[in-house]
């Protein structure tokens, strides 16, 4: 008696196996028939295509600036504690600003509106730090944009 597995996805493919008997895996890598390689849906036989979460969403429930960390409570149960060196923005910030966390997009994302700061609960959870430009960035990006030619008119 088999069954069939579908793993996590890979380069955009979906893997599938057969475990015999013995447990171990047999198998070819690519869609079998009536499959989908595309990412994100599985299919179970021909036909029939259903949406697969391979990974849940990350919601917070709490988010709060203390001291040198950003603490997220997370829906799971988890805790979890960021430096605030990973987001410079936040670091720069005064005590008032930093404590003025908002959760929106249904625990999905972190906003400081008056820092014009946001970030997905996502990304803080996988590490993921805040990019900033260096200084100059921006005049430097500006000043090489070519300039609209102002059109001419004919006066005849």
């Amino acid at each position: 008696m088999s069954q069939r597995t579908t793993s996590a996805q890979s380069g955009g493919s979906s893997r599938s196996a057969k475990r015999g008997a013995s447990g171990s895996l047999r198998g070819s890598v690519g869609p079998s028939d009536g499959s989908s390689s595309k990412g994100g849906r599985s299919s179970s036989r021909r036909g029939t295509i259903s949406s697969r979460v391979d990974h849940p969403e990350v919601i917070a429930t709490e988010a709060v600036v203390r001291g040198t960390a950003l603490r997220l409570t997370l829906e799971d149960g988890r805790r979890i504690e960021v430096p605030l060196s990973f987001f410079p923005t936040l670091k720069a910030a005064s005590l008032r600003d930093r404590r003025a966390v908002r959760l929106f997009g249904g625990g999905t994302a972190l906003a400081w509106d008056g820092l014009g700061l946001e970030l997905s609960v996502e990304g803080v959870v996988a590490g993921r730090r805040e990019h900033v430009p260096p200084p100059g960035f921006w005049e430097r990006l500006n000043a090489a944009r070519p300039k609209p030619s102002k059109g001419r008119r004919n006066s005849s």
